[in-house]
């Protein structure tokens, strides 16, 4: 069996659905269809309604399936040749690409595209005169970084990535502080990391991204 669900009964397993889907078509890693992935565990999986629930079964399966896929955590020169060698695309792995497939895989699920979204932050420092500026420094590759956001309403961040960094795989998500952390947290662990510009999405960089995203929290209260 090819495919995305080549391993689609244990993948189900890990969500509830003990029968699998039928094979879908072979994609390679990097033009992965991860909102039919999502699509699929809603069809075949009895995913909760909840939308924190929700998100945190398909960021648990979602997680299975980077694994599943061979995508490693990459977060340095060596992670980008290694993605570029094995997937022709040294993104693979990267902050940026989990957060966009994840992203993905919440709305092909159900998750109301309204509730997801990409946070992302600039490294600063400050200059001189005091104003912060955008910093690359020698860690210049994780010079931005970027997660998925979901307001539950309660805005809440899953940061496949960092999950990644301290375990070397994406296994066990569900378990990972960073599997729904709440942004409050997020934003202090960032800054304290000296992230700073932070915006959502396409959006400018927003000089109050936390009442923005207490903006997010309201507009998804019921």
């Amino acid at each position: 069996m090819t495919g995305r669900l080549a391993a689609g009964a244990s993948l189900l397993a890990l969500i509830g659905c003990a029968d699998a889907p039928a094979p879908a078509r072979a994609t390679g890693v990097p033009d992965y269809d991860w909102r039919s992935f999502g699509s699929e565990l809603a069809a075949h999986a009895d995913l909760p309604a909840a939308p924190l629930l929700r998100a945190r079964a398909v960021a648990r399966a979602t997680a299975a399936e980077l694994d599943r896929l061979g995508v490693l955590p990459n977060f340095d020169a060596s992670g980008r040749e290694r993605a570029r060698a094995a997937f022709g695309d040294a993104e693979i792995g990267t902050c940026g690409h989990l957060a966009r497939s994840l992203a993905a895989a919440l709305r092909g699920a159900g998750v109301d595209g309204r509730r997801v979204h990409v946070l992302a932050g600039m490294r600063v420092r400050p200059t001189l005169g005091g104003e912060a500026r955008p910093y690359l420094g020698p860690d210049w590759l994780n010079a931005d970084h970027a997660a998925v956001v979901v307001a539950t309403p309660a805005p809440v961040a899953f940061d496949l990535w960092l999950h990644g960094l301290q375990r070397g795989v994406f296994a066990a998500f569900d378990a990972s502080p960073f599997c729904g952390m709440p942004t409050a947290d997020w934003l202090a662990r960032m800054r304290a990391d000296d992230y700073g510009e932070f915006h959502l999405d396409a959006e400018p960089a927003s000089p109050d991204i936390d009442g923005r995203l207490a903006q997010l929290a309201a507009d998804s209260a019921p």
